[in-house]
C-alpha cells in the first residue's frame, strides 16, 4: 500500500492556471509528468541489493539486501502545485534578470529625454511630459507596501512607451516598491541629465545588456514554447535550463556590479576609482583627491532597505539603525569595541564601585562563544552561563545584578534547537525602572545620570526576519538599555547565491549607531563596494519574504514527514525542530518565530553501537567480530553517520534531485551534513561515549516536487540503515559505502 503525503499548503503558488503568466502546455512539455515522478518514487521503494566490488580472500564478495518498501504516493494535487511553483520560480527569475536590465538602463538612457526649462516656467510646466509622468507614477508607488497588478501594468506600459523594443520590460506580477524606485531613477536620468552615456561606457555596457536580452529570450521560451519531442534526458529540460539560467544570471549580476564599481568615485576603502570627477556628495575639504573614503550613498540606501526589510517596524523614531559589515563576525567585533568604550567610560566614575559581569545563554554558536570568553578574559570580567529555556531566571538576574552585557541566541542551531524568549526578555525591560537601591547604584551615578549601559547582544543569523522580537516597540526601552543584533547575510540575505561575505549589525539605543559607525570606519570593517553593489539587486522586503516563506514551508514539511517516520527503534529516532509537536518548547517557538526558518536536525541511533558486535556471514556460518570499545566508538559512529549522508545524496542523484553536502544554510539548494553533540556528564559519565553525531538538514527554496522526493529519499535511507542496524551489519555496510566499495543493483 502506498504511503500518502500529508496535506500540503499551497505556499507561494498562486493560481496561474488561466495562462496569463505562462503557457501550461509549454511548461508541461519540458517538465516531468505525474507518472514520471511517481516512477521515481516507486524506484526508491524497490528492493536494493548492494554488492561488494572489492572481494575478500576469505569471505568473498559481501552482499547487502534490503527488502522493498511502501512507495510514497504523488497525487494530482501535488503535481498541480509543482507546476504552479515552477511557474512562480520562472517569474522570480524573470524579475531578477529584469532588475539587472534596469540597473543597466539607468546608465544607458541617461539624458535621452532631457528638456531645458523655459524662461517663464512654473513648477508644473513639465507634467505633460511622458518621462515626468513615469517619474511621478513610480514615485507614488514607492510608498506602497504591495503594488496592485493594475499599477504594475501601468508602470511597465508607461516605461515601454519611452524605450526601444529591445529595452522594454516584460510584465511580471512580482514588482515591488524597490523596482518602482529603480524605474523612477531611470526616468530621472532620462529627464534631468544633460549628458549622454559616452561611447566607452556604452562599449562596456552593451555586452551586459546583450547577455540580459539572451537570458530574457531563454525565459520566454521556457514559459511559452512547447517542446516538440518527448524528454530523453535523465533530468527534465526545463529544470536543467532553469538551473543554467540561475548560474548565468549570477555571472551577469557580478559583471554588472563590477561595471558600476568601475565608474564610481569611492576609494581606497572601496577598491580603486576609475572616474576622475568629484562625487556629488563628497565632503572632504580642501579637495585633494578624486575619491571619498567613507561616504557611499548606495551603501547607505542599501542599509536603509535592509533595515526596513529585517526591522520593518523600527524605521523611524526608535533610535535604531542597521549598518553593513564585511561579515557577521566583523559586526560582532564592532560590538565588542563599542562595549569596550562604554566600559572604559563607566570605570571613570569614582563615586560608584562596580564590577562588570557578562551573561550568556549556553547555546551560543561556538565561534561566537570563543570570542565572548576571550573578551571576558581580556577585560577580567566573569562570564556566567544560563539555560536558554529558563528566561525567567535570566530576567531576574539581569534586574538584580544589571550585567554589562547579555549574549543571546533566539534559536540555537545546535542539536536541541532551543529557543530563548528574546521577546519576553526585551518586553520585561520596557518601561523598567530599577526599584532596588543596589541595582540603581549599578546604573546611575550620584547625580542620577546613567554612567553606563546594559547591552543585549543577539545573534540573529539562524532566524533573520522571522524573529518576532524585531517587531517590539523599542521606544519603551530605558535609555540605559541598548540592543545590538548581528547576522550573516550569506545565510538568508543573498538570494541563495552566495555572492559575497557580508554581515548586518542593527544597533538600538540613543547615539549608539554613531559610535559603531566610527568603529566600523576606523577598524576597517567596511564592506567592499563590490559587495554593496551585488547585494543591492535583490534585498527588498518582498523578495526576502518570498524566499523565507519557501525556506519555511520546506523546513516545516520535511521535518514533519521525517518526524512521522522516526521511531526509537529505527536508525532515525526523531526530527528536531522547535515547532514540531514533540519539542518541549513548541508553544514558545510559535510565540517567538513567525515561521519555521531554514534548518532542522535529525537524531540518529548510533548510541546502540556501544558494545555492538558486528556480524559477518559466509557459507551459512555467522561470525561475530569483537565488540566496539570506547576508544573506537566515536570514529565508528562518525563513519555510520557519514555513510547515511552519502546514501541520501546518492539516492537523491538517482532520482534526478540536486542535493549538496554542506554545513551552512539559506541557499537555493538543500544541504545535508554530519554534526556532533556532547552528552552532559550527568547523562553519560564515560568520556568515550559523550560525543554523538547527528544530521543537519538545511532545506533550500526548491518546489514541492523536490521536497516530496527528498522526504522519500531520507525515509528510504532510514529503512536501509535500520535494517543494517538490526542485522548487526551497519558498520561494515557504512565503511564500504564511504569508501565507494559498494555497487547498488536495483531490480
Amino acid at each position: 500500500m502506498k504511503q500518502k503525503n500529508p496535506d500540503l499548503e499551497n505556499v507561494l503558488s498562486p493560481d496561474l492556471s488561466s495562462g496569463s503568466f505562462f503557457n501550461r502546455s509549454a511548461l508541461s512539455s519540458g517538465l516531468p509528468d505525474h507518472d514520471d515522478i511517481q516512477e521515481r518514487l516507486n524506484a526508491l521503494s524497490e528492493e536494493m541489493h548492494f554488492v561488494d566490488v572489492k572481494e575478500d580472500s576469505y569471505f568473498g564478495n559481501e552482499h547487502f539486501y534490503f527488502e522493498a518498501d511502501n512507495p510514497v504516493e504523488y497525487s494530482a494535487d501535488n503535481h498541480e502545485q509543482f507546476l504552479r511553483e515552477f511557474a512562480h520560480d520562472l517569474s522570480e527569475m524573470q524579475l531578477r534578470v529584469q532588475r539587472i536590465k534596469l540597473h543597466a538602463l539607468k546608465h544607458l538612457l541617461r539624458g535621452t529625454y532631457y528638456v531645458e526649462e523655459p524662461e517663464d516656467y512654473n513648477y508644473r510646466w513639465d507634467e505633460h511630459l511622458p518621462q515626468k509622468q513615469l517619474w511621478s507614477l513610480a514615485y507614488g508607488l514607492e510608498e506602497e507596501e504591495v503594488i496592485s497588478e493594475e499599477s504594475q501594468r501601468e508602470l511597465v506600459d508607461r516605461f515601454n512607451v519611452l524605450v526601444s523594443e529591445e529595452n522594454r520590460l516584460s510584465f511580471t506580477p512580482l514588482l515591488s516598491k524597490e523596482d518602482a524606485r529603480l524605474i523612477r531613477a531611470i526616468a530621472g536620468s532620462m529627464r534631468y541629465h544633460q549628458d549622454f552615456i559616452t561611447s566607452d561606457e556604452r562599449k562596456k555596457l552593451s555586452p551586459i545588456l546583450e547577455r540580459v536580452s539572451e537570458l530574457e529570450k531563454r525565459l520566454r521560451d521556457l514559459k511559452q514554447s512547447t517542446l516538440l519531442f518527448s524528454m530523453v534526458e535523465e533530468d527534465s529540460p526545463h529544470e536543467h535550463k532553469l538551473r543554467m539560467l540561475r548560474g548565468d544570471y549570477r555571472e551577469i549580476l557580478k559583471d554588472m556590479a563590477a561595471y558600476e564599481e568601475s565608474g564610481s568615485w569611492f576609494s581606497p576603502s572601496y577598491q580603486s576609482s576609475m572616474s576622475p570627477q568629484r562625487g556629488k556628495e563628497q565632503r572632504s575639504e580642501p579637495f585633494r583627491s578624486d575619491y571619498q573614503r567613507f561616504l557611499m550613498p548606495e551603501g547607505e540606501e542599501l542599509e536603509r532597505t535592509l533595515h526596513k526589510t529585517f526591522f520593518r517596524n523600527t524605521e523611524y523614531g526608535e533610535r535604531a539603525k542597521s549598518l553593513l559589515f564585511g561579515g557577521g563576525i566583523s559586526a560582532l567585533q564592532a560590538i565588542f569595541r563599542h562595549i569596550e568604550s562604554d566600559l572604559s567610560r563607566a570605570r571613570r566614575f569614582r563615586d560608584r564601585e562596580w564590577e562588570p559581569q557578562i551573561f550568556k545563554t549556553e547555546d551560543i554558536y561556538f565561534e561566537v562563544d570563543a570570542l565572548i570568553e576571550d573578551f571576558g578574559k581580556t577585560h577580567d570580567i566573569g562570564v556566567e552561563t544560563f539555560a536558554p529555556e529558563d528566561i525567567d531566571s535570566l530576567i531576574n538576574r539581569i534586574k538584580t545584578d544589571v550585567p554589562a552585557v547579555v549574549f543571546l541566541n533566539p534559536m540555537s542551531n545546535m542539536y536541541d534547537m532551543k529557543i530563548a524568549q528574546v521577546s519576553k526578555l526585551i518586553k520585561s525591560l520596557c518601561d523598567w525602572e530599577p526599584d532596588d537601591e543596589a541595582a540603581r547604584n549599578k546604573i546611575f551615578s550620584k547625580g542620577r545620570y546613567s554612567f553606563r549601559h546594559l547591552y543585549l547582544v543577539v545573534d540573529n543569523s539562524t532566524l533573520g526576519k522571522i524573529s518576532r522580537w524585531t517587531e517590539i516597540d523599542f521606544r519603551r526601552l530605558p535609555d540605559f538599555v541598548h540592543i545590538a543584533s548581528f547576522e550573516s547575510l550569506v545565510k538568508f540575505g543573498e538570494d541563495g547565491l552566495d555572492l559575497a561575505s557580508a554581515g548586518l549589525l542593527t544597533i538600538i539605543g540613543e547615539y549608539a549607531d554613531s559610535d559603531v559607525a566610527r568603529i566600523r570606519r576606523n577598524m576597517g570593517f567596511m564592506p567592499p563596494e563590490n559587495t554593496v553593489r551585488k547585494l543591492s539587486f535583490n534585498l527588498d522586503s518582498q523578495t526576502v519574504d518570498r524566499k523565507m516563506a519557501r525556506h519555511s514551508r520546506n523546513t516545516e514539511y520535511l521535518s514533519r514527514v521525517v518526524s512521522e517516520d522516526a521511531h526509537e527503534d529505527q536508525f532515525i529516532q526523531k526530527a528536531i525542530h522547535p515547532q514540531l509537536p514533540d519539542h518541549p518548547q513548541q508553544d514558545v517557538a510559535n510565540e517567538e518565530l513567525t515561521s519555521a526558518g531554514g534548518l532542522f536536525n535529525i537524531a540518529i541511533n548510533v548510541a546502540s553501537l556501544r558494545g555492538y558486535r558486528e556480524q559477518r556471514v559466509t557459507n551459512g556460518h555467522v561470525f561475530e567480530e569483537d565488540s566496539i570499545q570506547g576508544s573506537q566508538f566515536s570514529a565508528k559512529a562518525e563513519i555510520v553517520a557519514k555513510a547515511y549522508v552519502d546514501l541520501v545524496t546518492s539516492l537523491a542523484s538517482a532520482v534526478s534531485l540536486e542535493l549538496n553536502q554542506g554545513t551552512s544554510y539559506g541557499f537555493n539548494t538543500s544541504r545535508i551534513a554530519v554534526y556532533s553533540r556532547r552528552i552532559p556528564k550527568e547523562v553519560e559519565s564515560e568520556h568515550d561515549y559523550q560525543i554523538l553525531p547527528y544530521i543537519r538538514v538545511a532545506p533550500g527554496t526548491e518546489n514541492i516536487k523536490d521536497m516530496i522526493l527528498l522526504a522519500a529519499v531520507i525515509k528510504r535511507a532510514n529503512s536501509v540503515f535500520t535494517k543494517a542496524l538490526q542485522e548487526k551489519r551497519v558498520v561494515r555496510f557504512s565503511e564500504k559505502l564511504v569508501k565507494g566499495e559498494l555497487e547498488l543493483q536495483q531490480s
